[in-house]
């Protein structure tokens, strides 16, 4: 225990004498995090976001979907076109290292940007917390201009006020969370009561029309808002649901906010709070929640610092000693989950199945798991594909959600029968280990599919046609 507060005297003594370098070896900590996790995962929908950016690169916004077979009348918004752009640029002359690095800085800089934190646990806690969100995903840039918005709107340089609707230019053609930040912008208003943020608040979305799209960018967001069915068909749109990683963070702040929160009844309306229950309508919004509130985190945690009395009872001790060790227990299986094992980001895809397709092709269509869509479309991109990570809310002419023809084919026979045939499918290529896909492959196989490659917890299956 003498040790311990040996170490953490010296290191708040270096934090007084050198602020500017014990700032730059906090974000140097939090960055290699981020890197790590950057550079060992990889994001399901990477591949079509990489694909669609060289796309666009040689040919232009496409007006329709170009890596379906099923949906490829479908006018497609891709209101991340320009993030696409800066992965494909980034990988071909960086490869996946460089993008590691570019998204590794983003997300460090998000907790930094209007983050007033000088206690490094609580850094570390924040960043533990939106690791299982982490890696190159163009929501990042969400992540990032939030916190960057809410720095620029309590900044007294005018300018950068100024500079406020030219930041939502530049959102909204690269990422459709703009949303959030004119909702900042409509709390501003409502809590300010300025006329300023009034102007503001027009002048920001007027400008997201200025995009390729105009003003159906807000047809395609309002296609996923407002898609209830969402929260019990995709995992990262859970309601309700926390993952373990959040729960040491969320335990910090709910004790801030029961210690030391002002309970008058606008704080019940403070933003953060507000994103919560976001957070919790919808999983995916927790490192959102954690960006705007992690100063709160930091001030409740300098407060119970500072009421600590300076001697403490052996029984007192004892109790911190407890608490201390179930903390550290804690941040044990949140980087366990987090960072072991180590494997190779190509492992939980079907790698050898798309060899296999690659050298041999398929003489029809190809039914794809989810979840591999993004990585066929990079990987094949001669085979188009049954359905991919763009598709969870979109219909076809006849009003039915794709995603919905996905579940049945894997939930009901009759329904795959008459899939099959619709679109003459003849390969299907979905996981061995995942239970849900059990009874559709054990139905193929009864029928006289050929098992041809079964590796990675994949499984790539050829009709006998």
């Amino acid at each position: 225990m003498r040790s311990i507060k040996i170490l953490l005297f010296n290191i708040n003594k270096f934090r007084k004498i050198h602020p500017k370098a014990f700032s730059w070896i906090k974000y140097g900590i939090v960055f290699s995090i981020f890197f790590l996790v950057c550079l060992k995962t990889l994001d399901p929908d990477f591949g079509w976001h990489l694909s669609a950016g060289n796309y666009i690169r040689s040919n232009g916004i496409p007006s329709h979907d170009i890596f379906t077979y099923t949906a490829k009348n479908f006018s497609w918004i891709d209101h991340e076109w320009l993030n696409d752009i800066i992965v494909s640029i980034i990988y071909k002359y960086g490869n996946y290292f460089a993008l590691s690095v570019l998204f590794a800085v983003l997300w460090s800089s998000a907790l930094f940007v209007n983050n007033k934190t000088k206690n490094l646990a609580v850094l570390l806690v924040g960043t533990l917390a939106v690791l299982p969100f982490a890696g190159i995903r163009p929501v990042t840039w969400t992540i990032l201009f939030l916190p960057l918005l809410m720095r620029m709107s309590v900044s007294k340089n005018k300018y950068l006020h100024m500079a406020i609707p030219l930041l939502f230019l530049l959102w909204a053609n690269i990422h459709g969370g703009f949303i959030i930040g004119l909702a900042y912008l409509g709390y501003l208003v409502v809590t300010e009561r300025n006329i300023y943020w009034v102007r503001t608040l027009f002048l920001s979305v007027l400008l997201t029309f200025v995009n390729p799209y105009g003003p159906n960018l807000y047809q395609e967001i309002a296609r996923t808002v407002f898609d209830s069915s969402l929260h019990h068909q995709i995992d990262e749109w859970r309601s309700f649901y926390v993952p373990l990683s959040v729960t040491l963070y969320l335990f910090f702040w709910m004790t801030g906010f029961w210690m030391f929160f002002n309970r008058k009844i606008k704080n019940y309306f403070s933003f953060d709070i507000l994103i919560g229950l976001t957070a919790v309508s919808s999983a995916r919004n927790w490192p959102l929640f954690v960006i705007v509130s992690i100063n709160r985190v930091n001030d409740s945690a300098e407060r119970i610092y500072h009421s600590l009395p300076k001697k403490i009872s052996p029984g007192g001790k004892k109790i911190l000693a407890v608490f201390a060790l179930g903390i550290l227990i804690l941040v044990g299986f949140i980087i366990k989950d987090g960072f072991f094992p180590i494997q190779s980001k190509f492992a939980i895809y079907p790698v050898d199945q798309v060899k296999y397709l690659n050298k041999n092709g398929c003489k029809g269509n190809l039914f794809n798991s989810y979840d591999y869509g993004g990585y066929i479309i990079w990987k094949l991109p001669n085979i188009p594909v049954f359905i991919d990570g763009r598709m969870p809310s979109w219909r076809g002419q006849d009003g039915a959600k794709y995603l919905d023809a996905y579940a049945s084919v894997v939930n009901n026979v009759s329904s795959q029968n008459k899939i099959f045939k619709k679109y003459n499918i003849q390969c299907v290529l979905d996981s061995s280990k995942n239970s849900n896909y059990k009874r559709l492959n054990d139905d193929l196989l009864k029928k006289g599919w050929k098992d041809v490659s079964d590796s990675n917890s994949a499984i790539l299956l050829i009709g006998p046609n």
